[in-house]
């Protein structure tokens, strides 16, 4: 992990000094939300946040080159980019109007980190190594967040915040590979069947993660899929101005032996309450996803509705929430 670390941040650095490409960068806006899920009002995830920068001015240094042979699993002769970005999420219990901790369901947390990343991009797999750094509790700014939030779209009040998961540093390193299998059908349109594998390692989480995307429609060659907030966010590269339009459905599961935000202690200092002895959880999750990518010269849309299975046994009910992204080349 120290020496991929220490790859991307090199390389990072390095593609600022390489200044004089023509390569299109890429401003990348992701946000969802619970509340526009049309299931739930605002518990367990209840949003996450994140903007992420993206420039392929690496792609003919001999540094750059160099520097991806240090990463395992990047292709040397793919095309690379590198970028920088910040994001947020925030948890909640579903009885949010009581002001002590509650045994059997999820702490309060917030999550505030900044990301650098790498992406390799051939002409039939994208792969993405990615590190996130930054801070899990009452300095992650959670409850005047997500009261921000809630008192623009009257919204509920969360009264037990000062029950939330204490300070802590947050490191995460994540790779993913995406492939992408396209099918010629007619006038234009085409198929893509696209698996995926992803791991992440660090304090926040641990998981395995495997997933399948189905796409239909026009100007697939134009991406790898849409982006999303967690480890397969494989839509974060995009070579070309192509317009596209197309429609597409996400299946995912994952293994996760480690979770901050249900496996570590809450409360206010000193309190004994932790989230890991108060409820129970199975190790394995999965998502399913649909949704819609439009791409007009360089502006590219993506609108999502996902839903999750329970992270813990006591939890009610699966989750559900909409994503809506907005990507921007210059």
């Amino acid at each position: 992990m120290i020496r991929c670390t220490a790859a991307i941040l090199v390389l990072l650095t390095a593609s600022t000094l390489a200044g004089n490409s023509a390569a299109a960068q890429t401003l990348l806006i992701q946000h969802d939300n619970d509340e526009w899920g049309g299931k739930q009002t605002d518990w367990e995830y209840s949003q996450g946040t994140r903007v992420t920068w993206l420039s392929p001015k690496l792609a003919e240094t001999s540094l750059a080159q160099a520097i991806s042979l240090m990463l395992p699993g990047l292709d040397f002769d793919a095309a690379l980019a590198a970028g920088l970005g910040g994001g947020s999420a925030y948890y909640e219990p579903r009885s949010f109007a009581l002001t002590t901790p509650i045994a059997d369901q999820r702490p309060y947390a917030g999550y505030l980190y900044g990301s650098a990343l790498v992406n390799a991009e051939a002409e039939d797999h994208l792969t993405t190594w990615r590190l996130d750094m930054g801070v899990v509790g009452p300095a992650a700014q959670g409850e005047e967040t997500t009261r921000l939030f809630h008192d623009a779209f009257n919204g509920y009040s969360q009264r037990g915040w000062d029950n939330q998961i204490t300070n802590r540093f947050a490191a995460n390193v994540s790779l993913e590979r995406r492939w992408r299998n396209l099918v010629p059908l007619a006038d234009g349109v085409s198929a893509d069947i696209s698996p995926a594998l992803g791991l992440e390692l660090g304090s926040v989480a641990t998981s395995v993660n495997a997933g399948l995307m189905l796409r239909l429609g026009l100007g697939l060659d134009a991406d790898f899929g849409p982006p999303r907030l967690g480890v397969f966010s494989g839509a974060s590269s995009s070579r070309n101005d192509a317009t596209s339009l197309y429609v597409f459905a996400t299946a995912n599961g994952a293994y996760v032996p480690y979770d901050v935000f249900l496996d570590e202690q809450g409360g206010r200092a000193g309190d004994p309450v932790r989230a890991g002895q108060a409820i129970t959880r199975d190790f394995y999750r999965s998502q399913t996803s649909f949704g819609i990518v439009g791409a007009y010269g360089r502006i590219r849309a993506t609108l999502a509705v996902t839903d999750a299975s329970a992270t813990y046994d006591q939890q009610l009910d699966a989750e559900r929430f909409s994503e809506l992204s907005l990507a921007f080349r210059f």
